[in-house]
């Protein structure tokens, strides 16, 4: 399994992560203090795209039972040199593709392929969601 770190652009915000740990201290998930998201600390292991979704489904990483596979622009926000699967099937390319983000891009692949699997929980974000930026409406 892999050490999952915030996106260097937000490692540099210092206080906005936090680490929570289980009862033997070991980090288990990450707290973005901002969007109020967490994330796994760890990948889930290897799976295909249809099993990444059983395992954030079948997850009680520190008592929650709503975790999920991250949207695009979930995944590309907390991840760096991680390929891992998002949650959304991929409807411009060929049928049984799903796309996989990681390294600052995301990718269609098929989704009987193995990859990572990163489990988020909390509002799901994306474009759409975002807070405008000023003077935006």
């Amino acid at each position: 399994m892999s050490t999952i770190y915030p996106n260097t652009i937000f490692a540099l915000e210092w206080g906005r992560y936090t680490q929570i740990r289980d009862e033997t201290g070991k980090h288990i998930i990450t707290q973005d203090e901002r969007t109020c998201m967490q994330w796994t600390a760890e990948t889930l292991g290897e799976f295909d795209y249809y099993e990444a979704e059983e395992v954030c489904r079948n997850s009680r990483i520190g008592g929650y039972d709503d975790w999920r596979r991250p949207t695009d622009e979930e995944l590309l926000a907390v991840t760096r040199g991680i390929a891992a699967w998002t949650c959304t099937p991929s409807e411009n390319t060929r049928i049984g593709s799903a796309w996989v983000g990681g390294m600052g891009c995301l990718s269609t692949e098929d989704t009987d392929d193995k990859f990572s699997v990163i489990a988020v929980r909390g509002p799901v974000r994306t474009d759409a969601t975002a807070t405008p930026k000023a003077g935006a409406s």
